[in-house]
């Protein structure tokens, strides 16, 4: 039996909470996927599905169906080596980047039918580093621009990124904002284990940066972390500037600290010491930190509003969804089942991927409230 997907509304005036389910029937596919990354849904209803874990773009016509593999793995033309952003362009287009190589590739409906030149500014600048696309073929991404010294210069070190827009088209360049990072102060070596190799990490596994999304009709929102608030940039260029949502403060203690640790390595890794890290933040961040299997922390919902991915409480597995909308209001909380993760939304549906407890995962879909299928403002 399927757990529904439920949304808790929290007025801000009383701080009560009503728990609503979605509706159903929810469906779901077969357990053909390792890690599914995004999703978008085209306009017959099929689905293009980005698989990290295959290293696979999919196209899943039925959820009764197998999906199908999506062009080749290569380094030829139209083909591709990892899995990076998928993106909305204009009506069935849709932009998909290459996580190995940043080659951007251009779909129609679920064919490959080219790719940016290599030679492009916007190639050359953002490559993998994409963070949306509007349906007049702008896209959005982030690159380092400040790092503390001594720190390796990575993207995930970084005190700061700049927000850059580009176009699909021409090759005029934008800088429109800069965000924080997650910000380096040293890395930690993680030891080879059994048959696991060694790791570097390169940030404290409680840092979170700024997050940042491009809508399809063109407005950006930023996700702030202090004070946490969403700031949003019209599709004409103008800003509104969010007001703080309303936060209790979470004290990063010990527990918490090998919480966030096991979210970042599997539990096999590392046994908890918190020592080993440098830069440990003093209190728990709202916004989840970026993981390593690159589940998404925001997502473009209807009516404009945006998904932003909270960090897990102590001993509750569930993901949870903070829900802003351009007024930068927060209107209520996402809170799924066991083993349940949003990787994409449509006007219509919520897709949402299931791991069950041998490590199998599914896709389902569930029905938005009708009310959210309204023209934002």
């Amino acid at each position: 039996m399927l757990a529904f997907l439920s949304t808790i509304v929290a007025p801000q005036e009383s701080g009560a909470q009503t728990a609503v389910l979605l509706r159903p029937p929810a469906i779901e596919s077969r357990r053909d996927f390792e890690r599914i990354v995004a999703v978008r849904e085209l306009r017959d209803g099929s689905l293009l599905v980005a698989d990290k874990g295959q290293e696979r773009l999919l196209s899943l016509t039925s959820f009764e169906h197998a999906a199908v593999n999506i062009g080749r793995i290569g380094s030829g033309p139209n083909e591709y080596r990892a899995v990076g952003g998928l993106w909305a362009l204009g009506g069935d287009s849709s932009l998909f980047v290459d996580g190995y190589s940043g080659r951007w590739l251009i779909l129609n409906g679920a064919r490959i039918v080219g790719q940016v030149s290599e030679s492009r500014p916007a190639y050359l600048l953002l490559r993998a580093r994409s963070l949306g696309a509007s349906a007049s073929g702008e896209v959005v991404g982030a690159r380092p621009t400040r790092h503390a010294r001594g720190v390796p210069r990575t993207f995930d070190t970084a005190d700061s990124l700049a927000i850059l827009r580009v176009s699909v088209t021409s090759d005029r360049v934008d800088t429109i904002a800069s965000i924080a990072g997650h910000g380096g102060r040293g890395f930690t070596r993680i030891p080879a284990r059994d048959r696991l190799p060694e790791w570097l990490i390169l940030y404290n596994p409680a840092s979170t940066a700024e997050q940042a999304l491009l809508f399809p009709d063109g407005w950006l929102a930023i996700v702030r972390r202090s004070p946490y608030r969403v700031d949003w940039r019209r599709a004409d260029g103008t800003w509104l500037e969010g007001s703080a949502l309303p936060e209790p403060k979470r004290p990063l203690t010990p527990d918490e600290q090998c919480a966030a640790i096991s979210r970042l390595l599997p539990v096999t890794r590392l046994r908890c010491d918190p020592t080993i890290f440098p830069g440990w933040p003093a209190d728990v961040s709202p916004v989840r930190s970026r993981l390593a299997n690159m589940e998404p922390t925001v997502l473009a919902l209807p009516m404009g509003r945006i998904a932003i991915a909270r960090t897990p409480a102590l001993n509750d597995a569930r993901a949870a969804y903070d829900v802003v909308d351009r007024r930068s209001t927060r209107v209520g909380t996402i809170v799924l089942g066991i083993g349940e993760v949003l990787v994409g939304s449509s006007q219509r549906h919520a897709y949402v991927t299931h791991t069950d407890e041998d490590g199998l995962q599914s896709l389902r879909r569930y029905d938005w409230p009708r009310e959210w299928s309204e023209t934002p403002r």
